[in-house]
């Protein structure tokens, strides 16, 4: 017997930078690896772990740190209960892991991830995204209330980033070189920190 999950609300299609499908023609299903979206080639400062109506959220959350500068990964977590040891490696050696989800931050993916990187000696800082509060589901609008809406997600990993992120949040310097981005300039780096100050409460 097989069960083959989906949604209850409509979700985009997952593409690339170069407007191609992630999961397209070419995609070979492996059971138990995870797949990049971003940051499968480099070491990124932290990485974004996610899976289903919540992957698309994080895509756009990724896409707009990137250009902000700041070194983000995300991994599909395809198999919520098996473990791909090189893939959990790889974001745990790495300064920060948040999971995000829209099951509950109490028995979901949150919970057995952090506990698979603790049982590896990995120790990166940790924080997970997901439903935390009494109600009905099923449709998207419930994201912004739960708390796993892109905003939400981009000002989670600003948290997290400022923990572990040498100097300010977006030093231009250490993202170029280790992304291979442009640097920002200086007047949008100084209004991307007074953003993160303000967003933080700072």
């Amino acid at each position: 017997m097989r069960f083959i999950y989906t949604s209850r609300s409509k979700v985009p299609e997952l593409l690339d930078d170069a407007g191609q499908p992630y999961f397209g023609e070419d995609y070979t299903f492996e059971f138990a690896r995870d797949d990049f979206l971003h940051g499968g080639d480099m070491q990124c400062l932290g990485y974004i772990v996610s899976y289903g109506d919540a992957l698309y959220r994080c895509l756009d959350a990724v896409r707009r740190l990137r250009e902000q500068g700041l070194c983000v990964g995300l991994v599909n977590k395809c198999h919520a209960n098996v473990v791909d040891e090189e893939a959990l490696a790889k974001i745990g050696s790495s300064g920060f892991v948040l999971c995000v989800e829209s099951q509950s931050t109490k028995t979901g993916l949150g919970i057995r991830l952090g506990s698979w990187l603790l049982e590896r000696g990995l120790s990166p800082k940790y924080a997970r995204c997901g439903t935390h509060r009494e109600g009905c589901g099923g449709i998207w609008e419930h994201a912004y209330h739960q708390g796993y809406d892109s905003d939400s997600i981009m000002k989670k990993v600003r948290q997290l980033a400022r923990t572990v992120a040498p100097k300010k949040m977006y030093p231009q310097e250490r993202f170029h070189r280790s992304c291979g981005f442009k640097s920002v300039s200086t007047e949008m780096y100084t209004e991307l920190a007074v953003e993160e100050d303000k967003l933080l409460g700072a």
